[in-house]
């Protein structure tokens, strides 16, 4: 399901819904069923800030620990990770190394990288620094998943950040615009379509 702006020819009004759009859609401007054949209706994306896992490649990506980014709650633990251009993502939990290629659906991209090597580096971070990523030193609060993509990022020459200024540059952007559109989603999805106001 995603939003999307809904309009007809003759009448003002638009509308935010969900696709597939439902069979019941009346105007309340001009009160006609919108699901009419002779109605010309213009639809148009609204575009989301989450994306497939197989369009994160060469990324960094969060998502939250548990759920998704509809139950999400300020405050509630993210899990970030490095994806190589396979979309295959890298994070670090008390697992260990984690290497997943189905379970990053519906995460934000943070930011995204122009490296040919990024398997290659990944590979060299891996051989050079995986004992410093086992599940026996993973810690919640102070050795996690975050400090893996900031260590990731040094070591492939890609920025020295410490986590407040990464926070700052790439993420609080992108989880402001994640919390408004999963609003709407959610209103939308209670509600039925919105009307929008001019």
């Amino acid at each position: 399901m995603s939003l999307v702006y809904v309009s007809h020819k003759g009448c003002s009004r638009r509308f935010v819904a969900l696709v597939p759009l439902p069979k019941s859609m009346v105007c309340s401007s001009c009160h006609r069923s919108l699901m009419d054949n002779d109605i010309s209706l213009c639809i148009t994306h609204i575009p989301s800030p989450f994306a497939k896992q197989c369009s994160v490649v060469c990324s960094v990506v969060i998502k939250p620990t548990f759920g998704s980014f509809l139950s999400y709650k300020t405050g509630q633990n993210l899990h970030i990770g490095i994806a190589d251009s396979h979309s295959v993502v890298h994070s670090f939990s008390g697992s260990g190394v984690l290497s997943e290629s189905s379970t990053w659906d519906m995460s934000l991209v943070v930011c995204r990288f122009d490296v040919a090597s990024m398997d290659e580096m990944m590979r060299l971070f891996m051989s050079d620094h995986a004992h410093y990523f086992s599940k026996d030193s993973y810690r919640e609060t102070d050795w996690n998943c975050f400090d893996f993509v900031i260590h990731f990022l040094s070591f492939a020459k890609l920025g020295r950040y410490s986590k407040a200024v990464f926070t700052q540059l790439f993420v609080l952007d992108i989880m402001k615009c994640a919390r408004r559109y999963a609003k709407l989603f959610k209103r939308v999805m209670r509600r039925g379509p919105l009307t929008v106001r001019d």
